[in-house]
């Protein structure tokens, strides 16, 4: 069954990366959440230049803008679709942000005390172990730092959402 879900999550953000960015084109309570966390950072950062993690960057929205402001970022996801997406909006000339996949679920492929902030939007109701993963955030993240996490108010299941979609779908 682990099997089975794994391949359609990966299905389904994968799929949903062909429309993720009609959010930032088309919905405007995203692009105010990206200027909202970008000025936390800005505020945080007092002029200086930061060393961001991105965790669950999807297509890189959240990255580039920080980037923009002059930060350091490397943005990390495991759906290859929104990662090429992603890569497609790189700045050519700085090289950042960096994007890399890795499941989420796993250990974080960073030293200890890496990053000066760390970001995580709309990711934490995709991970099944909440414990281990905000450790693994607070691992990478150095001391002081900064971590923001935004995540819906009810808990969302993606199985079920896809078991939703499928039966939709199917019926029509």
């Amino acid at each position: 069954l682990f099997m089975i879900t794994g391949r359609l999550e990966r299905f389904f953000w994968n799929q949903y990366a062909k429309s993720y960015d009609n959010l930032l084109r088309h919905y405007r309570p995203y692009q105010d959440l990206v200027q909202e966390v970008s000025r936390h950072v800005d505020n945080y950062a007092k002029g200086q230049s930061l060393r961001i993690l991105d965790v669950g960057c999807g297509t890189g929205n959240y990255s580039v803008e920080l980037s923009r402001r002059g930060h350091t970022l490397v943005g990390i996801d495991f759906s290859p679709s929104m990662m090429k997406r992603a890569q497609q909006k790189k700045d050519g000339g700085s090289g950042w942000p960096q994007f890399l996949y890795n499941d989420l679920n796993k250990t974080l492929p960073f030293m200890d005390d890496s990053f000066d902030a760390v970001i995580c939007i709309n990711v934490l109701y995709t991970i099944p172990d909440h414990e281990k993963f905000i450790e693994e955030l607070s691992r990478v993240a150095r001391r002081p730092s900064l971590i923001i996490m935004v995540n819906s108010k009810k808990p969302l299941s993606l199985q079920n959402a896809i078991k939703h979609q499928w039966n939709v779908t199917k019926g029509g």
